[in-house]
């Protein structure tokens, strides 16, 4: 199943390479690329690319990791994180995607998350309350997070 969400592109930022604190393993940090869009007024569907990423057989879970999903702030904001361990050469390769602030609040309980073949898809479906405010607009001056400075704009 698809989920609702916004295109808009976060410019990838430079890999960082720290240790996990067991000191078992060496962590990657690879910030994902982001892509959203407007499906109707009522919906926006964001795309995290993910390289290699492969649905699991558990639902919501990609082969060989772990991914965590939450809404937070009355459904303003949300955080993605999705981790892959390779046991072989003992590194954690962590995709984080964190948005404080939304340009309108979601209904939590409508929408949702899937992983499919190289990203993982989240639709969002507006707050009754918030479903006029454009979101396309607000996404293209200030990105999908309505708090960072360093969010893009392109859309498709």
């Amino acid at each position: 199943m698809l989920n609702k969400l916004n295109l808009f592109k976060k410019k990838p930022q430079k890999e960082e390479e720290t240790d996990d604190k067991s000191g078992e393993y060496t962590v990657k940090s690879c910030p994902p690329a982001v892509r959203s869009s407007f499906l109707d007024n009522g919906l926006v569907q964001v795309e995290i690319f993910i390289p290699g990423l492969e649905p699991g057989l558990e639902k919501h879970q990609p082969k060989g990791g772990r991914i965590s999903f939450d809404f937070y702030n009355k459904g303003y904001g949300f955080d993605m994180r999705a981790e892959f361990v390779d046991k072989v050469k003992k590194v954690k390769t962590v995709h984080h995607f964190y948005v404080k602030k939304l340009p309108g609040r979601v209904d939590t309980a409508e929408s949702k998350w899937d992983v499919v073949k190289g990203k993982i898809i989240i639709t969002m479906e507006k707050h009754p309350a918030d479903r006029n405010i454009d979101w396309k607009s607000a996404c293209q001056l200030r990105g999908l997070d309505q708090l960072s400075s360093s969010s893009s704009s392109d859309d498709d």
